[in-house]
């Protein structure tokens, strides 16, 4: 669990938020367009639909596969501390921290995943997980 996978990592974060971002903008716009108020402001429906995207392409996918879209791409899967398959609140509880990284631009986990060798940000000691390079 030692493995050096920052650059990794980071590299998963931003697929995954990209891909979640361009759902979000695709789909806000036709919304916006067929609604007839054309207005780039958030409003609940916005709100609702980052949740929902944030949930089935973030949350839902690490705990049915352990893995995100980024993370399958770079190569990188997340299992429990106990080596087993993450359950779903683990999985919610991991991604819950995300919030502090993207209002700090992940200046806290960047700092300490470089300070730590098991590779773990805050998000992954509280839901007592691991990411890890994936042989698959």
């Amino acid at each position: 669990m030692n493995e050096n996978i920052l650059g990794k990592r980071i590299g998963a974060c931003i697929v995954d938020y990209f891909i979640l971002f361009i759902a979000f903008f695709i789909l806000s716009f036709i919304y916006l367009l067929f609604s007839g108020v054309f207005k780039f402001q958030i409003k609940n429906i916005e709100i609702i639909l980052l949740l929902v995207l944030w949930f089935f392409l973030l949350v839902f996918p690490e705990y049915k596969f352990g893995k995100t879209i980024g993370k399958k791409i770079i190569g990188l899967k997340v299992i429990s501390e106990d080596k087993s398959k993450i359950s779903f609140s683990q999985s919610l509880i991991r991604r819950a921290f995300d919030v502090i990284d993207i209002f700090v631009l992940g200046i806290i986990s960047l700092i300490i995943l470089s300070n730590k060798s098991n590779n773990q940000r805050f998000g992954d000691k509280v839901a007592k997980t691991h990411v890890l390079n994936d042989s698959k």
